[in-house]
């Protein structure tokens, strides 16, 4: 059982907090009362619209500047008050009631939105793609710069890659976009991969994706794979196998009749 010291604090508590609640709700209906008071006196409704529903009614400053006296005296509380008190016909020379909407889009249309009060917004958007293209720009001038040095050489897209430190197949796709040239003869590999009658799979693969291959060289792959001498690699797979189990089915034979 509690003891009555316990209790009283309790009971002094609970006062207290329904004291601070009953002071924030007069404080809050005291301002509701001079919210509507204010719309009233500016008509009621929506100015642009028509909407009448107080719940989504606004204070708007017609000519801007809502912020600044909103700073100014600490509070929106305040600005209401303030507003109660002033004559009609200053009041509505310098505010207006407007829904949420509405408000939003005067906002919008007069570049009032937070991040758009330097410049407009169609002056940022112009600024960047103006930006953009300079960069670009910029880009493709030291693309250039990277590749003039071995325009006349004869290395390799690879080798060339190598170099500046990009892969080769960019090097082929900047020199013909800057320069309108072909791409360089191939490296060594893969000429050296082209000299033999068969190749494997993979390397026919491989020489097909890269870039680096001259008409001569393409000429060349085509024959080779086009003639009687390309190797059948899946037949041949197959005869290996079906090879190896014969051999096998033989043993066992020979092991079961010994």
């Amino acid at each position: 059982m509690r003891s009555i010291v316990d209790i009283d604090n309790d009971i002094h508590r609970h006062r207290k907090e329904i004291a601070r609640v009953n002071r924030n709700w007069h404080a809050f209906m005291r301002r509701e009362r001079v919210r509507k008071s204010v719309i009233g006196k500016l008509g009621g409704k929506c100015v642009r619209c028509g909407f009448d529903d107080i719940r989504a009614l606004e204070i708007d400053h017609i000519h801007g500047g809502g912020l600044a006296e909103l700073r100014s005296l600490g509070s929106g509380d305040r600005l209401k008050f303030k507003l109660d008190l002033l004559p009609l016909k200053e009041l509505l020379e310098k505010y207006q009631c407007l829904c949420s909407n509405c408000n939003s889009i005067k906002r919008w249309e007069n570049h009032e939105m937070p991040g758009m009060k330097r410049s407009k917004r169609s002056e940022q958007k112009t600024r960047l793609e103006l930006l953009r293209k300079n960069l670009e720009a910029l880009y493709d001038e030291r693309r250039k710069t990277l590749l003039t040095p071995y325009i006349n050489t004869n290395l390799s897209q690879r080798e060339i890659g190598e170099k500046i430190g990009i892969h080769g197949k960019t090097v082929g796709i900047w020199l013909r976009k800057y320069f309108n040239e072909e791409p360089h003869k191939s490296s060594k590999k893969t000429s050296k991969a082209l000299t033999g009658r068969t190749l494997s799979p993979r390397a026919v693969i491989r020489v097909k994706k890269s870039a680096a291959m001259t008409p001569e060289l393409r000429q060349r792959l085509s024959v080779m794979l086009s003639g009687s001498n390309s190797p059948n690699w899946k037949g041949d797979k197959a005869s290996k196998q079906a090879k190896y189990l014969r051999e096998v089915r033989r043993k066992k034979r020979d092991a079961v009749g010994e």
